[in-house]
């Protein structure tokens, strides 16, 4: 052990003693600063440190260990030689024995500060609060200092006495939730490991070992250090060394007899290390805007969706009567626009609803986004959210995370999860169900790329297969466009145009949007508005504003014309759109061009001041003032877009809206339609995909500034 003294010229030397000549020594405990504020080895053996901030404290313990008429003192800063792997590893292993063997230990609390006399009652009510929030008591090595050594006295940043253990027992207690029985010195062993673990579960150490290394001492353990091998790794070395000295050592070295609550503590220990890494598997699995699509998806419109709930294949699908027939498959399809997300919005909910009085039944959804990033139009992004779902509404399933192994845990924490994990990972959390059921709700398949649709499909066919063997009650409704390419072998299908209850809710919303004051043409005009949509929900919601508009001018003569002149289809109607008025032309290239070629999608406040120039003073004052609010951004996006993209809802305060289309069929019409030629008419084929990728560059730079 090397301990320092002051000589006579007032400067401190360092010597080194074997344990059995070690004379009385006081030792200092604190809470570090920064690295290059603290005096090291090297500097107190070259003679240097005395500018840095941490002298004072050694200056301070060496004070007073002499008003207490101690020669020599100890100081974790500079008594150890970090620079050599094995007297540190020495050191902190022998760090509770030093401190135990200690005749005074004296903990100097730089965020407590003092100014008056400790015995005034008015001084006193001023420094105990802050003696109470102190960062000593949540540091994970100040855990052994404080519960080792016999004599801890407490002293303020102005190096005034507040008290010691002793007096201030039932205070520490309250802090720290250790027993008072601990401080008062009672053996260790004689508190369980739950226990004993208990008491570090709110500290910290800088480095993320130490949270296993600085428990060596309360568990009388000696083990080699290896820093770099991770914090769970340290701690399960750690229990397993606890394990061993228990059943081989604890009776003997103690002089008590073997707990026999031991197993039930070691298994409460291994509980709470468990939790903490299935705690941190599961936030791996959540990403950024991991429901966006399905808040930014309207509710069905009032007595719309009902009539579904009561079809023959979805009371079939949701039964578990009939799971051999169809391995509980439902699939909707329909056109582009015909509502299948709003309706599968509605089932999810409605399920949601229902299970919230059957703890039976679990309900998760996933809505592919392929105007989103990466996750929401990927099927990894489809494995982390139902997993992250199912895992927050049963936390029993999380215990198939305890199945991987240290290196597969790596590979997570170092890259993220990996498909064939999450496939891996969901199977095993279907697999124990039991007697729950599971309902699942996939929608806008073809706004993923199609091969890892296939792999999907052919992973949940399997899965599904596996279930109705064991009796397990698994559900999954698909919605899509029409997919000639891609099939389930077992499973029933709804095709939503082909429903008469469908073209009812949309003859219902017609009914209560279109506002007509002339009765007598009221029916006919809503009558036309239903033929022409054959089907296609998006295409009404786009149009009845426009008539809407010409109706509130009194024109009413001009609604029939108005209606003949909208094309009906949904590309016809998008290219109708560009081109029914001229105005502001440049700002709708530029938005078109922002959305389809941004690298992600672009928050509402970088859309905005993008298109209207970041660079005018009118929008740079506008800018710093805070003059525009998020409404003034909304409604800017729907002019300029003229009404083709949105602004997406978030769940969270702390997420900001993102701009994309309002439809996946608008990207459809400007990237595989060609509509793109409508506002770029010089463009060919060609020019048309350099163009592509030399404005993705240009954007990529030029949105740096928002």
């Amino acid at each position: 052990m090397r301990l320092l003294r002051l000589k006579d010229n007032g400067e401190f030397s360092l010597a080194e003693y074997i344990d059995n000549v070690i004379p009385r020594y006081a030792i200092l405990s604190h809470t570090w600063g920064a690295d290059h504020e603290e005096v090291t080895f090297k500097d107190l053996a070259e003679g240097t440190g005395k500018s840095k901030a941490g002298y004072s404290k050694i200056q301070f313990c060496a004070n007073q260990a002499a008003k207490d008429r101690l020669q020599f003192f100890w100081v974790d800063t500079c008594c150890i030689d970090k620079s050599s792997s094995a007297e540190l590893s020495e050191a902190i292993n022998s760090m509770f024995r030093w401190y135990q063997d200690a005749a005074r230990c004296y903990v100097y609390l730089s965020d407590v500060s003092v100014s008056g006399s400790i015995e005034d009652n008015e001084f006193s009510r001023r420094w105990k609060p802050a003696f109470k929030k102190s960062r000593w008591f949540t540091r994970g090595w100040t855990l052994q200092e404080l519960i080792a050594p016999k004599s801890v006295e407490f002293f303020s940043k102005e190096e005034q006495r507040l008290g010691d253990k002793q007096s201030m027992e039932q205070t520490l207690h309250e802090i720290t939730r250790i027993a008072i029985q601990a401080l008062q010195g009672k053996p260790l062993p004689q508190f369980t490991v739950d226990e004993r673990m208990s008491w570090a579960e709110k500290r910290h150490t800088k480095r993320e070992e130490d949270a296993a290394y600085s428990l060596l001492g309360i568990f009388d353990i000696h083990m080699p250090l290896l820093y770099g091998e991770r914090r769970e790794k340290a701690l399960l070395r750690l229990k397993k060394m606890i394990n061993e000295s228990m059943k081989e050592e604890l009776p003997f070295r103690t002089g008590f007899e073997r707990s026999p609550s031991f197993q039930a503590d070691l298994q409460a220990t291994n509980r709470i290390e468990k939790s903490k890494i299935r705690e941190e598997m599961v936030d791996l699995l959540y990403f950024e805007h991991i429901d966006d699509r399905l808040m930014s998806l309207k509710k069905a419109y009032s007595k719309t969706c009902d009539w579904f709930l009561h079809k023959k294949q979805y009371r079939a699908w949701i039964s578990a009567e009939n799971l051999h027939d169809h391995h509980g498959f439902l699939w909707i399809k329909g056109k582009p626009g015909a509502g299948k997300s709003i309706l599968m919005k509605f089932l999810d909910s409605k399920a949601k609803t229902s299970a919230k009085s059957d703890t039976d039944a679990l309900v998760v959804a996933f809505f592919f986004n392929a105007r989103g990033d990466y996750f929401e139009k990927s099927t990894t992004g489809l494995y982390r959210s139902l997993l992250w779902q199912l895992f927050e509404k049963a936390e029993d399933l999380q215990e198939v995370l305890d199945e991987f192994d240290t290196n597969a845990r790596r590979i997570i924490q170092r890259k993220g999860w990996q498909i064939e994990i999450l496939k891996q990972t969901f199977a095993r959390a279907v697999e124990r169900l039991g007697r729950r059921s599971l309902q699942i709700f996939v929608d806008a398949l073809d706004e993923c790329d199609d091969k890892h649709v296939v792999d999907m499909i052919s992973f949940l066919e399997d899965i599904g297969e596996r279930a109705v063997e064991d009796n397990v009650r698994l559900h999954i409704c698909f919605s899509s466009r029409h997919y000639p390419a891609i099939t389930i072998w077992r499973g029933m299908e709804i095709v939503l145009e082909d429903e008469e209850e469908h073209g009812k809710d949309i003859a219902r919303y017609i009914s209560s949007k279109l506002k007509l004051a002339n009765p007598r043409k009221a029916d006919s005009l809503r009558a036309q508005v239903l033929e022409k949509s054959a089907g296609v929900f998006l295409w009404v919601a786009l149009v009845i504003p426009m008539l809407n508009e010409a109706s509130a001018k009194g024109r009413v003569e001009e609604l029939q014309k108005r209606l003949d002149g909208i094309p009906p289809g949904l590309d016809d109607l998008f290219e109708m759109i560009l081109r029914r008025d001229r105005e502001d032309m440049q700002e709708l290239r530029l938005c078109i061009q922002w959305i389809l070629f941004a690298r992600r999608p672009l928050k509402q406040e970088e859309y905005f001041f993008t298109i209207r120039s970041p660079t005018s003073p009118e929008t740079a004052k506008c800018r710093v003032l805070g003059d525009i609010t998020a409404e003034d951004m909304r409604l800017f996006v729907q002019s300029s877009s003229k009404g083709l993209a949105e602004v997406t809802k978030t769940r969270s305060k702390d997420k900001k809206p993102t701009v994309q289309f309002i439809h996946e069929s608008v990207r459809d019409f400007f990237l595989v339609k060609k509509g793109y030629q409508r506002l770029w008419p010089d463009y060919d084929d060609r020019a048309w995909i350099f163009w592509q990728i030399t404005s993705k560059g240009e954007l990529f730079r030029s949105v740096n500034f928002a």
